[in-house]
């Protein structure tokens, strides 16, 4: 049995200052465990990563400035 969940917006999404605050401060943690103990297939694959991540910073750090 798979039970789903979907968000519901009225008049558009809600960002809480403090759960974007969290979002990127465990983006950062998410780094540093990658930084010290990931392992790639390759350095390619290592940058694809980074630049995952750099993507979802930028996001978020946008959202931080619109609330």
């Amino acid at each position: 049995m798979y039970a789903h969940t979907s968000p519901v917006h009225v008049g558009g999404p809600v960002d809480r200052r403090e759960d974007v605050a969290w979002c990127l401060r465990r983006l950062g943690l998410l780094d540093e465990l990658l930084t010290s103990d990931g392992t790639f297939a390759s350095g390619r694959q290592r940058a694809a990563h980074r630049e995952l991540h750099e993507r979802a910073r930028l996001v978020y750090e946008a959202r931080l400035r619109s609330t």
